[in-house]
């Protein structure tokens, strides 16, 4: 989208923004993407890439292992958020953990 330095942009959650940062998270994403793919390829460990992406990019470590998290699993054609059946080990939670749900 191009769009004058003025323009104000409202994304479907967050800020109003303007065009350059809409430009700047565009080059981040392409960025973690051409980081994911090499690391990918070279069979590194998903937390390898998440401290090269910290590192390379400015990124906080959590921010970074998520997108890591996030970019292996498109590239191995899984779902990008876990299956719900997973929630407990991504959690740390036993077979024998309960939940509770509080409302209000």
């Amino acid at each position: 989208m191009i769009a004058p330095a003025d323009t104000p942009i409202v994304p479907g959650h967050g800020a109003v923004v303007d065009p350059r940062f809409v430009a700047d998270q565009r080059s981040l994403l392409a960025a973690v993407a051409e980081e994911a793919r090499r690391s990918f390829r070279e069979r590194r460990p998903v937390a390898d890439t998440a401290a090269r992406l910290a590192a390379g990019l400015g990124m906080p470590d959590d921010t970074a292992f998520a997108a890591a998290e996030r970019a292996y699993r498109q590239l191995r054609d899984e779902p990008a958020y876990p299956d719900p059946t997973e929630i407990r080990t991504v959690l740390g939670l036993d077979a024998g953990s309960t939940w509770t749900v509080r409302e209000g």
